[in-house]
């Protein structure tokens, strides 16, 4: 056990989300972590519905001390990192500015970390709203490990998600935070470099964020073509993940096993540039009339956007 209490420090990167940051907040003056153990940093990258000017009203308002940082709109990887920079808490915890912290939250992480073994990282539960329940949402299968997929317990980096996780300030300075080059998928990335250093990533079921974010069937493609953009990035900085990155995202490498290839070919004869319109379009009749089933269609759909913008940026090795 540590002689002093640990100090927190929650990171929230914000862009256009004040709607719901407002309950985060709230979320946050209901802690049953006293406030003198935790600060919360929020990043406003570039914004423009108020969130700066609300930060700037809450100031001194809060409990606990609220820092709120102007970001450039470059992103969540930089924003995160800005954050980083400016915190003084002996842990991170990252939310996002749709995540809603139930009372115990801030506890359980520190709790968690005040009988670490070495560098931990720590993943709480998930849940989608309640207001958002249901197959008419498209991104339900998102949060499949957040929801309870995942045992409590030691779980492998590559099912790791920033929303509600935690580790140290230290581990992340190491490796000097998110690759601000990737336009998603950071935090897969870093959880990749802090594994190579030793980190090890515990589930737990019983610390629990809300997530609220309601999402179109349109933003929901668009994110497929931005992974498979950031993925192409990620390739071309670490030519060596590329089997690994293939088999994460549905992607083809000579290093696939006879099987993957197979499983590669068919899901490109099911959906491609000639029948990925009638599909989308049958998806979203499904959606709309609660099916169900639509959730596998949607994931295929997903994943050609992703492949297409994968192939479509390939980039140089060391871009």
């Amino acid at each position: 056990m540590n002689s002093r209490p640990l100090h927190l420090s929650v990171v929230i990167p914000a862009r256009d989300r004040l709607d719901v940051l407002r309950r985060v907040l709230d979320g946050l003056c209901k802690q049953e972590l006293a406030p003198e153990h935790f600060e919360v940093i929020v990043v406003d990258d570039g914004s423009s519905d108020g969130t700066m000017d609300h930060l700037r009203e809450q100031a001194g308002k809060t409990p606990f001390t609220l820092i709120s940082l102007q970001g450039g709109g470059e992103g969540a990887a930089a924003a995160r990192n800005r954050a980083l920079a400016a915190s003084r808490g002996e842990i991170i915890l990252f939310l996002d500015a749709d995540t809603i912290p139930s009372p115990s939250l801030l506890r359980r992480h520190l709790e968690l970390h005040s009988r670490a073994r070495g560098a931990e990282c720590h993943l709480g539960r998930i849940e989608m709203s309640a207001e958002l329940m249901g197959p008419k949402q498209a991104r339900w299968h998102e949060l499949r490990l957040a929801a309870g997929d995942a045992r409590t317990g030691e779980i492998d980096f590559r099912r790791y998600r920033t929303a509600n996780s935690s580790m140290p300030r230290s581990a992340l300075l190491e490796i000097h935070g998110f690759e601000e080059r990737l336009p998603a998928a950071e935090d897969l990335e870093l959880a990749y470099r802090l594994a190579r250093r030793g980190m090890r990533f515990f589930y737990h079921s019983d610390t629990l964020a809300v997530h609220h974010h309601p999402l179109r069937l349109e933003e929901y493609l668009r994110k497929g073509a931005l992974y498979g953009e950031a993925v192409a990035r990620w390739h071309a900085l670490q030519p060596e993940m590329g089997t690994e990155l293939a088999r994460r995202f549905g992607l083809y490498d000579a290093g696939l096993t006879p099987a993957e290839r197979r499983r590669y070919r068919l899901k490109t004869l099911l959906v491609n540039g000639a029948s990925v319109r009638p599909l989308t379009v049958l998806a979203g009749c499904s959606r709309r009339i609660g099916c169900a089933a639509s959730q596998r269609l949607l994931r295929a759909i997903y994943g050609y956007h992703l492949r297409r913008s994968f192939y479509g940026s390939r980039l140089q090795p060391g871009v």
